[in-house]
């Protein structure tokens, strides 16, 4: 991260970001769910690839959301 970046971080929270291989997850969602011609909810699960011996990491998340399509 550049200092710039670094800088703005007024919390005095500790960023980390990748510096030996990219960083990367995967997951699966499942949209459409709600009731009858209804249907705006959408779950999403995602695991994380790398990167795991961090501390505080979470492996697993899942998100869940609203979903408007025309």
């Amino acid at each position: 991260m550049s200092d710039a970046s670094k800088n703005i971080n007024v919390d005095n929270l500790k960023y980390s970001a990748p510096d030996q291989q990219i960083y990367y997850e995967y997951g699966f969602g499942i949209e459409n769910i709600g009731f009858g011609n209804i249907r705006i909810f959408r779950v999403d699960f995602n695991w994380r690839g790398n990167y795991l011996d961090r501390p505080d990491v979470s492996k697993f998340g899942i998100k869940a959301g609203f979903q408007f399509g025309f």
